[in-house]
This record gives structure tokens, sequence and C-alpha cells, in this order.
């Protein structure tokens, strides 16, 4: 996502697209703030929010206003321009080519982030389904 390389990905539909709007949803790939999902263009949503998350969320006093007509302080952009090179190349319209999006930085992480926890998630089913006898419970 523009301005958010390596926290957040999100897929969007282009407001000019041809794509049904019915076909489009927005994805934010993780729930890391109280301000995920208002902080976020469009409106639709699916958030990746784990129990504990939504817990600590929802007992929060945090108001969920929608942010994201916001302006981000020009200094602010200018700075991250300034000293983060993969900042300018997210952000800049024409920064990252369609062939180098695939071994962007913030692309990697953010796919290697998703096999983990995939590989976690079925590991964690595994010693469920089929415990380590080697592992005494409680240990």
């Amino acid at each position: 996502m523009k301005g958010w390389p390596g926290s957040q990905t999100m897929t969007s539909a282009n407001p000019s697209s041809e794509a049904p709007a019915e076909l489009v949803a927005d994805t934010l790939s993780s729930f890391r703030r109280s301000r995920s999902h208002t902080s976020v263009p469009l409106s639709q949503l699916i958030l990746t929010v784990t129990h504990r998350w939504q817990v600590r969320f929802n007992n929060s006093t945090i108001d969920p206003l929608p942010r994201i007509a916001i302006p981000v302080d020009p200094w602010i952009v200018t700075e991250l321009l300034t000293h983060f090179p993969d900042f300018r190349r997210a952000y800049e319209p024409d920064g990252l080519t369609v062939a180098e999006f695939d071994n962007y930085g913030a692309t990697v992480r953010t796919l290697r982030s998703f096999i983990n926890a995939y590989h976690d998630l079925t590991g964690a089913i595994r010693d469920v389904v089929l415990p380590d006898p080697d592992i005494q419970p409680g240990n």
C-alpha cells in the first residue's frame, strides 16, 4: 500500500478500474494497531484479528474514527522520502515496475510472514492431532 511498505498489505480497487465493485474486497493482512481499520482507503475490509486482540480492542477507550481523509503532514512524507529509498519506491507512482514488485522487500517480507503463519498453524494443528510422544504434557 502506498506509504506503508512493510507494515500492512492492501489490495484495493482502482476507482477508475473496470472491475465490478462486487468482485473487489480490500484486504488488510493483519491487525497490528488500533487504527488499522480506520486508516485505510475505501470501506470494505476483511481483518485478520486474533481473539485476544479483538477483546483488547473492544475493551479499549479508542474511538474508531475514520482517519483516511486526514492528510499526512507533508514534513513527515518528505522525511520518509528523503531517508528511506524503499518508501520512495513504494510511494512514487512509477517507483516500482511490475517486474520489481515480486522482489520488493516489503512484498517479500509480507509473503514470508503469511507462509510462516501458515506453517505455524499447520504445526499447531499437527501437535493437537498427533502429539509428540517425546514431549510430556505441560512441559
